[in-house]
């Protein structure tokens, strides 16, 4: 009987460490998955990044041209003025 008992226990553990071992790999998975995601929302934002400092440039150089502009805007209106018809 105590060899019946300590064969039932064996196998117990056995299935234990076998559940036990499932739910590792599982969990192993899951962090590599979460990794993944995780470097590609990294990616993601470097590319937001990047893309936003784009546009302030932009930004940038357009308020330059409309200075530009409004500067030729008033060397034309002070040409115009000369004129008298």
């Amino acid at each position: 009987m105590a060899l019946e008992e300590q064969d039932a226990t064996t196998q117990e553990i056995a299935v234990n460490v076998s559940q036990a071992s499932e739910g590792i790999l599982e969990v192993t998975e899951n962090v590599a998955q979460s990794s993944t995601v995780a470097g590609e929302v990294a990616s993601d934002i470097a590319e937001v990044n990047s893309e936003s400092g784009e546009i302030y440039n932009s930004g940038k150089e357009l308020s330059e041209s409309a200075k530009q502009l409004g500067s030729l805007s008033e060397d034309l209106k002070i040409l115009v003025e000369r004129f008298t018809i």
